[in-house]
């Protein structure tokens, strides 16, 4: 499997898992629970200079950021 492929494959899951979540919790919950996760993951896993550009390049995207299509959960 290629990275993109991998990405698109895990990206798919937690998007079916967040959904499932979104039925009986609330969506903020839900997204605070993924960021605190993400960020744990991300200084786990980078040099302390490496989280700093990641947490740089996250807020650098926040505009590109896309929206859940279909029925809104809540």
């Amino acid at each position: 499997m290629t990275g993109d492929q991998e990405l698109e494959t895990a990206y798919l899951k937690m998007q079916k898992l967040s959904i499932e979540l979104a039925m009986d919790t609330s969506l903020l919950a839900v997204a605070g629970v993924m960021v605190a996760q993400a960020l744990t993951i991300y200084r786990t896993a980078l040099s302390p200079e490496e989280y700093e550009r990641i947490c740089e390049t996250i807020y650098d995207s926040r505009s590109k950021v896309k929206t859940f299509t279909g029925p809104v959960l809540q």
